[in-house]
């Protein structure tokens, strides 16, 4: 839904569709066998969710030597950019949403839906603090 919108009226909504999925699937299906392989390979404990990013394969890595700090930087600079590009695609409906209804700008949106979605973001944060409560 979110990238639908940016296909020229002549593209193969299928065809891009089946391309992405495909493209999704193995690049996850490839990142799974790297991290798990050094998972196992190492001894560490696949536990699940943050525990896993960031405290086995931290672990992971300083194990590895000099390699493990070369694979570190270049797993956190990817899931750096992969946190972005999610919050790019989930705030790009409301984008599309404000230009379309109130004529705003591209810039202006983006400045909007990061403003709002960084200040629930902050709000989400101090309240998982004990002093917020």
């Amino acid at each position: 839904m979110t990238y639908s919108g940016s296909i020229p009226k002549e593209g193969n909504f299928i065809k891009s569709a089946l391309i992405v999925a495909l493209l999704n699937f193995v690049f996850c299906l490839v990142a799974g066998l790297v991290i798990f392989t050094f998972i196992f390979r190492y001894g560490a404990t696949p536990d699940a969710g943050l525990g896993l990013v960031f405290i086995s394969l931290p672990l992971i890595f300083a194990n590895m030597g000099v390699s493990g700090q070369i694979v570190a930087f270049l797993f956190f600079v990817a899931l750096i950019f992969a946190g972005i590009t999610s919050a790019v695609s989930m705030l790009e409906p409301l984008n599309t949403w404000l230009i379309d209804r109130f004529c705003f700008s591209r810039t202006k949106a983006n400045i909007l839906t990061i403003s709002v979605a960084y200040g629930l973001g902050v709000l989400l944060l101090l309240s998982n603090t004990a002093s917020y409560q």
